[in-house]
């Protein structure tokens, strides 16, 4: 049997808050032998601290995690926190591995966090991978691909760009008690029995087709043969303006109306499962190309998003339903969720009724974060990263 159960607090050192964090955990936890601990924290803390502290606290166990952009587990969100999350059990066996240079090479980077991953392991058939990497190397989508690459069709994939409190400055990873930059941290959980992955937004296009005709990875300069923020302005104008109360036209370089309508008006890529959104949010110009935290190659047909914050919660409840649908009969031991930054800005401070949303469908413990990007591929897939989405990761009981 599986035991997950999670810890979240605030300190004024990373050493306290993460031992608050433990605590708080392991006084739901039946069994003290710890297998693995998965561990969030924000940039207020010193990392080496943070870990260190959770090394010590759980029996040396093994530590995979990421900074982030907001912390949550079952009883709701906080920001400038640790959280974790800690497993037991005899029914995983956990394995991990780091790879750097992760933003000039994602395929080495992915192999040489997989050096360490087994193939397949005796008597655990199911295999599956949390994939943790830097939020800001703008390499979601190779390093999403590469993980499949990499560790094999047969595994499913989970997980998140790390995030940095929106300061997009610098993200890290975590494996053990070492904290890594320009990264990719991978944590392969070989089960008896299937992990559960979903994914959902609830985001709606509010445009016409439009043809990325110009771009160079990441970086996104022209739609249909003119200026990218120009169409993209063009687009927003009268949503934003009923909806924000905001002049597309007065905006500056930098500011924080910039920063809003970015995360609000993302870029939809039409899929046989409907819409899969990226995040122009690294954009800080007015008059330049869009930034985001992923390729979009040229002749890409996409849409201009929006999203109301009904339609964000309904999403969320929607991936931890269908999770628990796709689970059967079988028992929840608790989940892990990887939630967009994006979808909080939006909510506001009706995150918490979002993330609410999610523990009373699942009814276990949960332990999220909100990212820069989300990760979910099932068996067979060849595409899953994700902005503006909910992935759900149930383990079994």
């Amino acid at each position: 049997m599986t035991e997950f159960v999670t810890g979240m607090a605030k300190g004024e050192s990373g050493e306290e808050a993460a031992l608050k964090a433990v605590k708080q955990a392991k006084e739901n936890l039946n069994d003290q032998n710890i297998n693995f601990s998965v561990v969030f924290s924000s940039t207020e803390y010193n990392y080496h601290e943070v870990l260190e502290t959770v090394e010590r606290e759980t029996g040396n166990s093994k530590i995979i995690g990421c900074t982030t952009a907001g912390e949550f587990t079952e009883k709701g969100p906080q920001m400038g926190s640790v959280a974790v999350g800690l497993v037991s059990g005899d029914d995983i066996k956990f394995f991990s591995g780091v790879g750097d240079g992760l933003g000039q090479d994602a395929l080495t980077a992915l192999k040489k966090a997989a050096e360490n991953l087994p193939e397949q392991v005796d008597g655990f058939p199911y295999k599956s991978v949390l994939n943790l990497h830097d939020g800001l190397a703008g390499k979601g989508t190779q390093v999403t691909w590469n993980t499949i690459e990499t560790v094999g069709q047969d595994a499913k994939v989970a997980g998140g760009s790390a995030g940095d409190d929106l300061q997009l400055q610098e993200t890290c990873v975590f494996k053990g008690n070492e904290c890594f930059t320009n990264s990719v941290a991978l944590g392969m959980l070989a089960t008896k029995d299937p992990v559960v992955l979903t994914v959902d937004h609830g985001h709606e296009p509010i445009s016409p087709p439009i043809t990325v005709t110009k771009s160079d990875g990441s970086t996104v300069y022209e739609f249909d043969d003119r200026p990218a923020f120009d169409v993209w302005k063009e687009q927003i104008r009268g949503n934003a303006e009923e909806n924000l109360g905001i002049n597309v036209d007065h905006i500056e370089p930098g500011s924080d109306e910039l920063s809003n309508l970015m995360t609000r008006y993302g870029i939809g890529i039409q899929s046989s499962e409907g819409f899969k959104v990226r995040w122009p949010g690294l954009t800080s110009e007015t008059d330049g190309p869009l930034q985001f935290a992923c390729d979009l190659p040229e002749g890409s047909v996409i849409r201009i998003m929006a999203s109301p914050k009904d339609k964000q919660i309904e999403a969320a409840r929607r991936a931890a339903r269908n999770a628990v649908e796709k689970m059967g009969d079988r028992e929840v031991a608790g989940a892990l969720v990887f939630e967009c930054i994006v979808r909080a800005t939006i909510l506001d401070d009706k995150f918490r009724e979002s993330v609410k949303a999610i523990s009373e469908e699942i009814n276990a413990p949960l332990l999220g974060f909100e990212s820069y990007g989300e990760v979910c591929i099932e068996r067979g897939e060849m595409s899953g990263f994700h902005n503006t989405t909910t992935v759900v990761m149930l383990l079994p009981k």
